[in-house]
């Protein structure tokens, strides 16, 4: 079966016939019956790739100080894909998605998460991502824990060199200005 978009007829994959997509309103009802009680306002709403991603945030309430007196929020974000790249899925985070660099950030670094295939009942299963609600203060404590031990540490550049290659998953045999995706030369000679 392929799924195609409506307005376009842009077919964004082929699936067998288990594969049940999760409708973009469908994904705005879901999210609001979990955190429509008042544990979150809705922050951004995105859409990649022509529609084939899309994501939900919403900043959950409290904000959390750092020992340096900097403030974090902490956010709950649905993710969800229609052309099989991303299961429907949803974490706590403390990054304010903006863009597929950032999406794939708070995806890939979240502790906390529930991720259900694209299979029948898929969004019938709210109750169990709702305890990732209850998780949220605890994550976010042992987040501001690790930001301020971080914080208290001395870097030297190279370890400092070697946190981004690792953050960034980029090629330890490349300068940062060689590496895919780079944004020039000034990115290179900062570290």
């Amino acid at each position: 079966f392929a799924i195609v978009r409506d307005d376009n007829q842009d077919v964004f994959g082929i699936f067998t016939g288990q594969y049940t997509p999760v409708q973009n309103l469908e994904s705005v009802r879901w999210f609001d019956e979990l955190v429509g009680a008042g544990e979150a306002i809705i922050h951004t709403v995105g859409t990649l790739f022509g529609g084939r991603k899309i994501w939900l945030l919403g900043k959950l309430n409290g904000s959390y100080k750092l020992d340096n007196g900097e403030a974090l929020e902490s956010y709950i974000l649905l993710s969800n894909s229609h052309d099989g790249s991303l299961a429907f899925q949803m974490c706590l985070t403390p990054v304010r998605v903006v863009c597929s660099n950032t999406l794939a950030v708070a995806n890939s670094a979240a502790v906390s998460k529930f991720k259900a295939k694209h299979t029948r009942g898929v969004t019938a299963k709210v109750s169990q991502a709702r305890t990732l609600l209850g998780l949220n203060d605890a994550y976010m404590q042992r987040f501001m824990e690790d930001c301020n031990r971080i914080a208290d540490e001395a870097w030297s550049q190279t370890q400092m060199k070697g946190m981004v290659y690792d953050l960034f998953d980029l090629d330890s045999e490349k300068s940062l200005a060689d590496q895919k995706g780079s944004r020039g030369v000034a990115a290179g000679k900062a570290l």
